[in-house]
């Protein structure tokens, strides 16, 4: 072994000598390593971008409000559902004082991707600037994948969500008789064909980001607490304007107050 090892080592000093006594090959392994060192920048550049941009993302944004759907009917975003539902039939206080918006987001979602500066922003907002009620966001991610088998809860559902719509439907057929009694649907801030929409609970055309506010203060308008506001999407081009937007919705100001 240590004769092997020995003519091993012989033929890399050998190999070593002969760099360092050829004169002309010294400065052509000196620019095959700088354009090495160059050629390799880009896709090392790349990769660290890929990865901070994944980190970065608004689906990793909602990520960190998400309430998950694993678990099938005693999942978090049915008891959530059910807690409001409770809470709105006053069968419960465990929400009394609470004020949030509930989103629904996906991975690939421009409009979701576009709203997440505005609710970036608002969270910055002063509480006396959101009338007493610190920014609460909770999320439900439409393309959650559980590990679990939702199928034995609803057998023609084809994902977490599909099925999650399916045992929740006149949950959501409330929402959408609430979104008619806002003044943001008064004041043509939701259409009808939405509402629809929001209503059949399809999983083949729920609009993301779809948004609920929900809220069980004082400040709730008129004698109603509960889903107190309904919209798809952040209008608006700047994170400023977006989060003016849904300060708006918070409020009951502007597209949302009484006119």
């Amino acid at each position: 072994m240590k004769k092997v090892l020995y003519v091993i080592g012989q033929f890399f000093v050998r190999i070593g000598r002969w760099i360092k006594e050829t004169a002309w090959i010294q400065p052509l392994l000196i620019v095959g390593g700088i354009f090495a060192v160059i050629l390799s920048i880009n896709p090392i550049y790349q990769a660290i971008k890929a990865f901070n941009d994944d980190r970065n993302s608004a689906h990793e944004y909602y990520k960190k409000f998400q309430v998950s759907l694993k678990g099938v009917d005693t999942s978090n975003a049915d008891k959530l559902l059910d807690e409001i539902y409770a809470n709105e039939n006053n069968n419960s206080t465990s929400l009394d004082g609470k004020k949030f918006f509930l989103v629904f987001t996906k991975k690939e979602c421009a409009a979701c991707e576009e709203a997440r500066d505005g609710f970036e922003k608002l969270s910055s907002y002063k509480v006396a600037d959101l009338g007493g009620s610190a920014f609460s966001l909770k999320t439900i991610d439409v393309g959650q994948d559980t590990d679990e088998d939702y199928k034995e809860s609803n057998s023609s559902a084809k994902s977490a969500f599909e099925a999650f719509l399916d045992r929740n439907i006149s949950y959501f057929e409330g929402y959408a008789s609430a979104a008619q009694n806002t003044n943001y649907y008064l004041n043509g801030g939701i259409s009808d064909e939405t509402i629809s929409k929001i209503e059949s609970a399809e999983v083949s055309n729920f609009s993301t980001p779809t948004i609920f506010l929900v809220d069980f203060t004082d400040n709730a308008p008129g004698s109603y607490k509960g889903v107190t506001g309904v919209f798809i999407g952040v209008p608006g081009t700047t994170s400023v304007e977006k989060a003016a937007f849904l300060a708006d919705a918070w409020n009951y100001t502007g597209e949302f107050a009484a006119k």
